[in-house]
């Protein structure tokens, strides 16, 4: 319908008030809601005016807000005297009376007559322009209708014209207006509404925002099922089921409609159905004859088991669907020979496992069938296998980061698991990982101003380094934590695979018993046995080692060398002294010695070379455990920040953190 001199027709009609019998604040209860609601009513109403083109036209202002919204159709239209009749009631109306439109082309939709009201939800303005056929000429009638005067509109005198039938409802918003109108699922609910009405009468066309509503190209699949009912005496009662692409999403709706497919209310469709998306309809005469009592249709006695029939068989096809699915896909799989199981189960557990990993494996088909390399779809389904059977933690990863990886990296991990198991790689990966976040972790207790203050040598740091005592060396394991030097000789010849009694305690030239920090100790099977012992001494971080902690680490050294009980054959000792800082004096001496020029701070070594002293800061400590891991965390692609590292202390050395740390993030170096 052409309606280009519109604005020059209103100025010149004269209106008249045209009350609505009713009370305002029901009128006020029909004007609120989903603006797709008030959009849907008017195309009813276009439907029901046995319109062949509809037309949505959401017209945009140029800040990307909606101005106006208007439906447009080619129906009879209404005449002055009908509009008057129509627009003075709430109900009674000639819908109210009849069952077909007015020409007996089609079933109706309203009956209510609440339609106009609902167009409020889109705007504060609605604008009527109508054409219709009155005595062989055409008469144009308008209709104004505000949302801050619902109790009436105001009806135009009618006007002859020249132009063709039709009604144009345009919805003023005078606002940004509602956004949702301008999204895709606007269209979408729009297509799933109207699918089944469609479907029955092919010759109706309804265009929203230059898109043409068609249900047939979006369906994926659709079922129809007669539902067992007792009470049915309007008739039987069909559930129609269709099922979309995934192109569109949709509200999960369940319609209630007439035999004919009228949709005459909406109910949720209240059940799970992951990974569809669905509208179903229910055709019942029964709802045409209460369509006074729909919206509470869940709860009254004679329509909620027709609602509750409907939803079961909803759940029942939803579930046939879903082992349907999975069997095919896992079929195409078996053909393409990727899936991992090569034979039938053959006891419940094997089966039940079986079915469990199809399940998965089918909900991660999209990542898995995305290439169309087998060898990349039989590495994907083999991991998905390996973590469910083997470490079932991990499969959220597997599904999201795994199925991701180029197909270089596939077959890296492909030649990868034919030496080794997923969980080993993933068990490889976290203790790499929770390393980074340590040597982390470490930096802050030993570098950062307020930690290195708070710390304590022996309750505290020493103690969280008893249990990481991989950063000394991935070789070594701890023998003997905080113990005299005596406790070191037991350990020792232990190690040796001596037995015999160590009665006389072991002195330093002071006469003292010295009490070791960390002793640590490995053995390399050669030709004959090597072992090899790391003499740890720790200080505070806020203390710097000088001449009186170098003197300590050497009596420890010059008590071991002299004491003949400590068997020198294929054993060497190393003694190290660890602190943040060293002092000008243990700086020179680690630096300038003739021994520091090979081997930076190696203060002392025997003249076989089997018991050496060593000066080192935690920078070089830590500088040399990270180099020791560098390869493997390029890797991962994965360094650790101050949060996964504080993270990590509090998870595992809790009891043993500095108040800092223990309740607040530091401010970390």
């Amino acid at each position: 319908m052409s309606l280009c001199s519109e604005r020059a027709l209103q100025a010149h009609l004269a209106m008249t008030w045209v009350p609505v019998d009713v009370r305002e604040d029901h009128l006020d209860g029909l004007s609120k809601g989903d603006p797709i609601t008030g959009i849907t009513q008017l195309v009813w109403n276009s439907i029901d005016a046995e319109a062949g083109d509809v037309k949505i036209v959401v017209v945009e202002n140029g800040l990307g807000g909606i101005e106006e919204v208007r439906v447009e159709d080619d129906g009879h239209g209404m005449t002055h005297a009908e509009a008057i009749d129509l627009f003075s009631h709430l109900g009674g109306s000639w819908k109210r009376r009849a069952e077909k439109s007015k020409n007996g082309q089609r079933i109706l939709h309203g009956q209510e007559g609440k339609g106009r009201w609902k167009a409020f939800t889109v705007g504060p303005e609605v604008v009527w322009t109508t054409v219709a056929e009155h005595q062989g000429k055409y008469q144009l009638t308008n209709i104004t209708g505000k949302r801050d005067r619902l109790a009436g509109f105001e009806i135009s005198d009618p006007i002859e014209v020249d132009q063709s039938v039709g009604t144009v409802a345009k919805m003023i918003t005078n606002q940004p207006g509602p956004k949702s109108l301008l999204e895709d699922r606007f269209i979408d609910n729009l297509t799933a509404i109207f699918a089944l009405y469609l479907k029955m009468y092919p010759e109706l066309s309804i265009n929203c925002r230059n898109s043409t509503l068609d249900p047939t190209n979006l369906q994926q699949h659709i079922a129809d099922y007669e539902l067992d009912i007792d009470n049915n005496r309007y008739g039987e009662a069909t559930l129609t089921v269709i099922e979309w692409s995934n192109k569109i999403k949709v509200k999960r709706e369940l319609f209630l409609c007439d035999a004919s497919g009228v949709t005459l209310a909406d109910h949720g469709a209240s059940i799970q159905a992951n990974g569809y998306e669905f509208t179903a309809y229910i055709r019942w005469d029964g709802f045409r004859y209460m369509e006074d009592r729909l919206l509470l249709a869940e709860n009254d006695q004679e329509m909620s088991p027709i609602i509750n029939a409907a939803r079961d068989r909803l759940r029942e096809h939803f579930t046939q669907r879903s082992k349907q699915h999975i069997l095919t896909v896992v079929q195409e799989w078996k053909e393409d020979k990727v899936y991992p199981y090569e034979h039938e189960p053959i006891d419940e557990q094997e089966e039940a496992v079986r079915s469990l990993f199809d399940v998965v494996a089918v909900k991660a088909a999209p990542a898995v069938n995305s290439s169309n390399d087998k060898i990349a779809k039989r590495l994907s389904l083999r991991l998905l296998r390996e973590a469910l059977e083997t470490n079932p933690t991990a499969l959220h990863q597997v599904l999201t980061e795994v199925l991701q990886l180029s197909s270089d990296s596939l077959d890296e991990l492909s030649k990868l698991l034919n030496h080794t198991t997923l969980s080993a790689i993933i068990k490889a990966s976290s203790m790499i990982v929770k390393r980074l976040q340590f040597l982390r972790g470490l930096e802050i207790l030993v570098f950062d101003p307020e930690s290195k203050q708070q710390i304590k040598e022996r309750s505290q740091l020493h103690r969280i380094l008893a249990n990481e005592t991989w950063v000394f060396g991935e070789e070594y394991a701890l023998t003997v934590d905080d113990q005299s030097l005596t406790s070191a000789l037991k350990a020792h010849i232990k190690e040796l695979g001596r037995d015999e009694l160590v009665e006389e305690p072991v002195l330093d030239d002071e006469g003292k018993s010295r009490v070791l920090d960390l002793l640590l100790a490995r053995s390399s099977p050669q030709a004959r046995d090597r072992h090899e012992h790391l003499v740890v001494e720790l200080k505070a971080p806020k203390k710097k080692i000088g001449a009186e902690e170098i003197t300590q680490i050497e009596n420890y050294a010059f008590a071991v060398a002299e004491d003949d009980r400590f068997n020198m054959t294929d054993v060497e000792w190393n003694f190290i002294i660890v602190s943040s800082d060293l002092d000008s004096h243990a700086a020179r001496k680690a630096e300038k010695t003739e021994l520091s020029m090979y081997r930076h701070g190696l203060i002392h070594s025997s003249y076989d070379g089997k018991i050496k002293v060593w000066v080192k800061t935690w920078a070089q400590i830590i500088s040399a455990a990270k180099h020791r891991h560098k390869s493997v965390q390029n890797a991962l692609k994965y360094t650790p920040d101050s949060e996964d590292a504080i993270a990590y202390l509090q998870e595992v050395h809790a009891k043993y953190l500095p108040d800092n740390l223990a309740a607040t993030t530091p401010n970390s170096s």
